[in-house]
């Protein structure tokens, strides 16, 4: 058996512990398993900072906000001063800093300080309410909340002591640190909380290796390739998308970053033109926003769109593609890190990046992809991270691969075309339909300031096809609005096939999102079995 094979098998092994006290369940990992190798930095944050100053110039402000800017070896400053200041406070390697993962210079600056003293960062998005009961799964460890930079503790009612950190500085000089001995690049660095998209946040324990890996990985193949230079982006660093985005490789491909914090992307336009932003980061609802609040326009020297969380539609799609823009679609999971998959910025589709392996589910068998294969998504990578629960991990895993819940199908040219979640596939008269080719019908409809479809159960035919929309006068009480079903109804009849077809319509004021703008449909199913009552069923001759 060789090496890799050993190493693979040994990931799989759902052990609760190891050697160097990592905590969780391991989910499959394997692909380029090199490319997890610190090389002999002592830690992630070293190896991040050690790249950037390889690949930086000596002068430009790697990290940018409206108020200022850091050079890198202001960057190192501010990092080594936190990081003191953490062992100071009595934080020692092992231990668990919670703090919110607000989009500002102070958080971007403790994750490094985190990794670099071998504490487990734990920073939580809107989305998490998090409890005290929760982190059972850590053990004995000691768990401290972090305020830093003006921010207030994430949990105030949990009972954990509070550590503030101040401001981070940017001292002309570091303070001297004491040695630490090197960290495997298997320790852990890292908790996050998935989206919730489907349910409660699952909890996933990433380490050193696997941030090395993200760094590499979206560097080489989605940076350089796509020739992004300076980046700038709504998620949080709750999600692994912010932090792969936002931090980790840009920072180890000295590229800058721009940090917004809240705002939406069409307030990104005014920044563009004094820091130099020319590739956003978002999901496809901040897309669409944007192109609402801009009529179609998209600021002035952008060079790429970044996009990920949920399948990018066609009509969004089409009305990005307008301009010389590259559009880079990513495909990943929390449990991953890193995306996985990715757009070469032409065209649909996705492709693996290189470094991991893809396989296609369908019933009980695992296949190779293949052309005209459609399936669920399986993935096997270097960044694979660990379940909190047992329960999850079960979820998480079949036959040694990560469920990604995707359903794909693989198109002539070998690329990937996402046709939505598995779990919000609709069974109708036997045929299984894709939400978003309903949706993607009425994507130019100027009247829609959005539209969902999901399933309700029907006893005759499993389930009924229902349209859920926001009207651009957002959904409040308009004697029009029947108008607007009954026309919504008839371009249907004209674009779908029949059993693609809404059967009923429901509006809305809004559609339930989480934090990152994904919509949650599990919420959405509920809402409409809800309000069965108020659904609108157009007859056909209206």
């Amino acid at each position: 058996m060789s090496r890799q094979a050993r190493e693979e098998r040994a990931a799989m092994r759902p052990a609760v512990s190891d050697a160097h006290g990592t905590i969780g369940h391991p989910l499959p990992r394997g692909g380029a398993l090199a490319l997890r190798r610190l090389a002999g930095a002592p830690d992630a944050a070293s190896w991040l900072l050690a790249a950037a100053h390889r690949r930086a110039g000596r002068d430009e402000p790697l990290l940018r906000w409206p108020e200022g800017a850091l050079r890198l070896e202001e960057i190192v400053a501010c990092v080594r001063a936190l990081a003191a200041r953490m062992i100071t406070a009595g934080l020692r390697a092992g231990d668990v800093c919670v703090f919110t993962g607000d989009q500002t210079p102070a958080i971007w600056l403790t994750l490094l300080a985190c990794w670099h003293v071998g504490v487990i960062a734990m920073p939580l998005s809107p989305a998490v309410s998090l409890r005290r009961r929760l982190l059972g799964f850590l053990g004995g460890r000691r768990i401290v909340q972090l305020r830093v930079g003006g921010l207030p503790a994430p949990l105030p009612r949990a009972a954990l002591p509070v550590v503030d950190l101040g401001e981070p500085v940017t001292a002309a000089s570091a303070p001297s640190l004491p040695p630490h001995r090197p960290l495997p690049e298997s320790w852990p660095a890292l908790i996050l909380h998935s989206s919730g998209t489907t349910g409660s946040p699952k909890r996933i324990l990433h380490d050193h290796g696997s941030i090395v890996a993200l760094a590499r990985s979206l560097g080489r193949h989605v940076l350089d390739r796509q020739g992004m230079s300076v980046l700038a982006g709504t998620p949080g660093f709750g999600f692994a998308y912010g932090l792969g985005l936002l931090l980790i490789a840009p920072l180890a491909w000295g590229r800058p970053v721009v940090l917004a914090g809240r705002r939406r992307l069409a307030e990104f336009a005014a920044l563009a033109s004094a820091t130099g932003i020319d590739t956003l980061v978002s999901v496809p609802t901040g897309y669409r926003r944007l192109l609402a609040d801009t009529g179609n326009r998209l600021p002035a020297g952008l060079r790429g769109l970044v996009t990920a969380g949920e399948p990018l539609d066609a009509g969004t799609y089409a009305r990005l593609a307008v301009s010389d823009v590259r559009i880079v679609d990513l495909l990943g999971a929390s449990e991953m890190l890193a995306p996985f998959a990715a757009s070469d910025g032409r065209r649909p589709g996705l492709r693996a990046l290189p470094g991991f392996l893809l396989a296609i589910r369908r019933g009980r068998s695992v296949t190779p992809p293949a052309r005209g294969l459609v399936g669920e998504v399986l993935v096997r990578g270097p960044t694979a991270g660990r379940m909190a629960t047992r329960a999850d991990w079960r979820r998480a895993c079949y036959r040694g691969w990560l469920r990604c819940h995707d359903l794909v199908e693989i198109d002539a040219a070998m690329r990937l075309q996402v046709q939505g979640r598995l779990d919000d596939i609709i069974i109708a008269r036997g045929v299984n339909i894709a939400p978003r080719e309903v949706e993607a019908a009425f994507a130019d409809v100027p009247d829609l300031a959005a539209i969902a479809v999901t399933g309700l159960p029907d006893d005759r035919q499993g389930q009924q096809i229902v349209a859920v929309v926001v009207p651009k006068s957002g959904g409040r009480a308009d004697p029009d609005d029947e108008m607007l079903l009954a026309r919504l109804h008839r371009l249907a009849r004209a674009r779908l096939v029949p059993w693609k077809r809404p059967q009923a319509w429901l509006v809305l004021r809004a559609l339930p999102m989480t934090a990152t703008g994904k919509l949650r449909r599990a919420a959405l199913r509920a809402i409409v079995a809800d309000r069965r009552a108020d659904l609108f069923r157009p007859t056909d001759d209206r």
